[in-house]
């Protein structure tokens, strides 16, 4: 799939973080156009450091943090990532979307789908949603 395509909402769907997607995930959080919206970058011990937790947090049957790849089309492209984490029975939630995916419409058909996932978790009351004005 073109990168620069609009792909439809049935194209995009959520698949749980896992230890394929270390490069993905330390890019995102260590790359500065990446993180411009969502705070100073880290470094690389400290993304791996997060990397193992959110695997890790994955692995859980209770819903304190979620954290997927975005993916689009047929072939699985990775275009991003859409995490939750849970505070009592708030969840808040928050994506990044790598440079060439940006500006498609994948946040807006990727956030209901997290969101739905939140929900699923009976515990989960509201969801919290902050964003750049910026962005």
């Amino acid at each position: 799939m073109s990168s620069r395509m609009r792909p439809e909402a049935k194209e995009i769907r959520l698949r749980l973080l896992d230890g394929r997607d270390r490069a993905l995930y330390l890019f995102a959080f260590t790359d500065k156009s990446m993180m411009r919206f969502v705070g100073e970058p880290v470094g690389d011990e400290r993304a791996e450091k997060a990397f193992s937790r959110a695997c890790a947090s994955n692995l859980m049957q209770n819903l304190k943090a979620r954290t997927w790849v975005v993916e689009v089309g047929p072939s699985g492209d990775a275009a991003g990532l859409l995490s939750i984490s849970v505070k009592g029975a708030s969840a808040e939630i928050g994506g990044m979307i790598l440079p060439r995916w940006q500006g498609l419409g994948i946040s807006g058909a990727v956030f209901p789908l997290g969101i739905a996932e939140a929900f699923s978790f009976s515990e989960i009351d509201e969801m919290v949603i902050r964003f750049s004005s910026q962005n």
